[in-house]
């Protein structure tokens, strides 16, 4: 019976220590209220269908003018669905963020069919620049397709987000 009494004590003891912990966590540790630190943001959406073709194809109606002051960096998120069919050969679909009409190198999209396939999916590209200048930026997306580009190759339900944070 003195060994249950043992076990019970020291339950007790692990107990109210873990309470003990969990109160200081609750009240001490944990931050306080935190502060978003967005100063801008800019939205475009485009639910029409876009072409793409074997040449860069900017994505018209999907541009967005950001202003970025000192010390902020810019943050871009672009969503969109994509559909293409190959007719006859390897078909790639590339896809950029692009910064003043210049393609971002990273992120990018790459979708790849061969002859035949039919491809429905998905894209998401997020491009962060913590050390941007100041200055006004023009942001859009730019989309190029190599092979036998055809009207069946195009991105639609289009979403692009930009906002600045200090």
């Amino acid at each position: 019976m003195g060994s249950s009494k043992s076990l019970t004590v020291l339950a007790l003891i692990f107990g109210v220590g873990g309470l003990g912990m969990s109160a200081y966590t609750l009240f001490f540790a944990l931050p306080g209220e935190t502060k978003s630190n967005i100063q801008n943001i800019w939205y475009v959406s485009n639910s029409d269908s876009v072409n793409v073709n074997d040449t860069d194809t900017i994505v018209p109606d999907l541009s967005i003018m950001a202003t970025v002051s000192p010390s902020e960096s810019l943050h871009v998120l672009f969503n969109s669905d994509v559909y293409f069919y190959s007719h006859s050969e390897i078909e790639i679909l590339f896809v950029y963020i692009s910064i003043n009409g210049n393609k971002v190198a990273s992120p990018a999209a790459t979708f790849g069919a061969d002859d035949g396939i039919r491809v429905w999916s998905t894209l998401s590209l997020q491009y962060s620049n913590l050390t941007i200048s100041p200055g006004v930026y023009n942001i859009g997306v730019i989309a190029y397709m190599s092979g036998d580009a055809t009207p069946e190759e195009y991105l639609y339900d289009m979403s692009l987000l930009a906002f600045t944070c200090v």
